[in-house]
């Protein structure tokens, strides 16, 4: 009967060992879960850093080419009176040099022949 005693008191230990098996799983469960949603919250924060720094550099960049836009604009305005008041100045040059300017887009457009 000793061998039966025996058996019985590992059946009680098995059962015992496999419900702390059960503690155990459960605990690294919650740890891995734990771990998962820590690292998630911190992906999606470098997430949103980034979105943020991108956002940012882009409206940095409208605005610069915004106001590169405008310099543009204001200098081929200043141009256009420049060239306004040329003209005005020296009507006779101006009549030359578009005269001129027509003779060679002319010569180049047929070759040269």
């Amino acid at each position: 009967m000793g061998s039966l005693k025996s058996v019985s008191e590992e059946y009680e230990n098995l059962g015992s060992d496999i419900a702390a098996l059960r503690d155990d799983v459960a605990k690294l469960t919650s740890s891995v879960t734990s771990f998962l949603r820590s690292q998630t919250g911190s992906v999606q924060g470098k997430a949103s850093d980034f979105y943020e720094a991108a956002s940012d550099a882009m409206s940095d960049a409208q605005k610069k080419m915004s106001l590169t836009a405008s310099q543009a604009q204001d200098r081929m305005l200043s141009a256009k009176e420049d060239v306004g008041a040329a003209v005005e100045r020296n009507p006779f040059m101006a009549v030359f040099i578009a005269m001129t300017a027509g003779l060679i887009v002319g010569m180049i457009s047929r070759g040269w022949k």
